[in-house]
């Protein structure tokens, strides 16, 4: 009887859930029309290697490799809860000095910023440094 009880009331909640879900169904918040979208980056080079984290705002911060200027540099974007860009188009350097920077992690800095660090190798590649920029 017990066991009954409960698969019971695993199915009346389970239909509750389905039944909200229904009701009220989840949108995107921002357009998933082709035309409508808003790149983050559209410079000439090649973007990779992303992070992103939440802004604690509705909204994003992005980090990437990117190769616009010959090596490989530390680019990233802020974009709001509506899907805007809201840095410079094509994001903001982070870290342009000579040789290849990369592997970017992003974590918040608690206060709507971000902490973003990566491997640098200006110094050489068998001698490679972390840095870090708020």
């Amino acid at each position: 009887m017990k066991k009954t009880f409960q698969t019971m009331f695993v199915y009346f909640v389970l239909g509750f859930l389905i039944t909200i879900n229904f009701q009220n169904p989840v949108t995107a918040a921002w357009s998933s029309h082709l035309r409508e979208n808003m790149p983050v980056c559209t410079a000439s080079g090649q973007q990779s290697s992303l992070q992103i984290i939440s802004d604690g705002a509705g909204g994003a911060i992005i980090a990437w490799e990117d190769t616009r200027n010959v090596h490989f540099d530390i680019y990233a974007q802020r974009v709001d809860a509506h899907g805007n860009v809201l840095w410079k188009k094509d994001g903001i350097s982070i870290c342009c000095a000579p040789e290849n920077h990369n592997r970017p992690r992003i974590v918040s800095d608690g206060s709507g910023g971000a902490i973003i660090t990566w491997q640098d190798i200006r110094g050489g590649i068998s001698n490679s440094d972390i840095y870090a920029q708020r």
